[in-house]
């Protein structure tokens, strides 16, 4: 991602600041036809303020948690193949598949997103898959952070392909 400076003016004082969320495209591809789902872990689980399985770590400054950010899947315009797939969800590895929507992904490395054919809930072997994830910050208040020396955001998080 690009660089952003961000004033500390236009960080809340004694409120978090949600920044403007990013999105990202990513492209898997594989030799040939196979099932595939995903998952996802946070390297910096150490750092996000209260358990919650839908947020990321940003890091650390001075030995304060930064904020944390979430991770949503954008079904709409999700491809496999160069055709429209439905982005489908299971919560743990003994649910059934369903509908994901444009939710928030988990961190849990337990839940797990995979592509089917339209109108199904079986995952379909693609050797291309293709699609955007919306990547939202959010900055905890400046009144809890060090502002005399710059801030790094470092948040780390790890999409892994799992073949079905």
């Amino acid at each position: 991602m690009t660089m952003v400076l961000l004033p500390p003016a236009t960080l809340g004082q004694t409120t978090e600041t949600v920044l403007a969320s990013r999105d990202v495209g990513y492209t898997i591809t594989c030799n040939a036809p196979v099932s595939i789902s995903t998952t996802w872990a946070d390297a910096r689980a150490g750092t996000v303020d209260g358990p919650n399985i839908n947020r990321f770590g940003l890091g650390s400054h001075k030995g304060v948690n930064i904020g944390r950010y979430i991770i949503a899947n954008v079904t709409a315009g999700t491809t496999a193949d160069g055709n429209p797939v439905a982005v489908i969800q299971k919560n743990t590895p003994a649910d059934a598949w369903f509908g994901a929507t444009a939710g928030t992904v988990a961190n849990d490395g337990l839940r797990q997103y995979s592509y089917a054919p339209v109108g199904t809930l079986v995952p379909g072997a693609y050797s291309t898959y293709a699609g955007t994830i919306r990547v939202t910050a959010t900055i905890n208040p400046t009144q809890n952070l060090d502002m005399s020396t710059e801030i790094t955001l470092d948040g780390l998080s790890t999409m892994t392909v799992n073949y079905l």
